[in-house]
């Protein structure tokens, strides 16, 4: 991830907790019966469920991961009945059920409660929600499950373990990987680390004021500190070489020089349209430090203006 956002889904998180806990309550209910034709659940699923359920609901990145360690343990324990087991799991949290437009809680009314705009992986592109009232028709972002919902059914709908993010991060990127075998920065519980330098092909020292070539300019995304998380997250998602896009390199060089522009003349009491908006950086610029979570390229903007000001 490039950004964190641990808030993304604080509107949304006792409407969709109290829906999943209505779901497991309604599973476990003794008078619980299946449709006709399906067997009753297996013993070990029902006792899965009922030791998992506060850990399934809770927005604790160690409860996530205590899950994943009880249901590798269950599927041991299952022997034959492993199949059946998982297949149980995957019926009770069924997140294709879920992505359908229903009158109930669902995907699309999930993400309308997102106050994320971009990919925390990648900060490329951007994350609308669109739904049209009279139709039902629309779009929503993807939900990346952090934890693999094939690998670990029983996290389909847990609400920390779904990003919202793009269909490049989340399918042709991720993929299948598996990040409990493979940690990577988790966008809701680990720190940004990810920081953005600024280099001549040539490998000189760059400096932005002297600087007209966008064939001649790198982007290169790093960890701020040592960590492996960082390092595999950077990897996975192709941000270094995703930054090396000319259109990207475009955007950075005319956000540096608007940067620069303002730097440069915001005291100058002889520009009238300074000295009218001397406290106006955003409106110049086109960009404001304070939500660069929230702005296309706002991480990579962000860095350049630390860097410039």
């Amino acid at each position: 991830m490039i950004v964190s956002i641990p808030d993304a889904w604080i509107a949304a998180r006792q409407s969709h907790n109290e829906f999943l806990l209505k779901l497991i309550d309604n599973f476990l209910d003794p008078k619980y019966k299946p449709r006709k034709g399906n067997k009753p659940p297996l013993r070990i699923t029902i006792r899965f469920v009922s030791e998992t359920k506060e850990l399934l609901t809770s927005n604790s990145l160690a409860d996530l991961l205590k899950s994943i360690s009880i249901f590798n343990n269950y599927k041991v324990r299952a022997l034959r009945s492993k199949p059946r087991f998982e297949a149980e799991i995957s019926k009770l949290f069924n997140y294709r059920n879920f992505c359908a437009k229903k009158k109930s809680w669902d995907a699309y009314k999930l993400c309308t409660t997102s106050n994320i705009t971009t990919c925390p992986y990648c900060q490329q592109l951007e994350l609308p929600t669109v739904i049209d009232k009279v139709s039902g028709r629309g779009f929503r972002p993807a939900l990346d499950h952090f934890f693999h919902k094939d690998q670990y059914p029983h996290l389909a709908l847990s609400l920390t373990n779904l990003i919202p993010s793009c269909t490049a991060c989340n399918t042709s990127l991720k993929g299948e990987i598996d990040f409990f075998e493979n940690l990577h920065l988790h966008p809701y519980f680990d720190q940004e680390n990810i920081k953005f330098a600024f280099l001549r092909v040539s490998g000189e020292l760059f400096l932005w004021d002297d600087f007209s070539e966008v064939n001649d300019l790198l982007l290169i995304a790093s960890p701020e500190r040592t960590c492996e998380k960082t390092k595999k997250s950077i990897s996975t998602f192709l941000i270094n070489q995703r930054y090396q896009e000319n259109h990207i390199k475009f955007e950075a060089m005319n956000y540096a020089q608007a940067k620069l522009d303002w730097e440069s003349t915001k005291n100058n009491d002889q520009i009238a349209i300074i000295r009218e908006a001397r406290h106006n950086e955003v409106s110049l610029t086109q960009f404001d430090r304070s939500n660069y979570k929230n702005v296309r390229l706002g991480k990579l903007r962000a860095d350049i203006h630390d860097a410039l000001t």
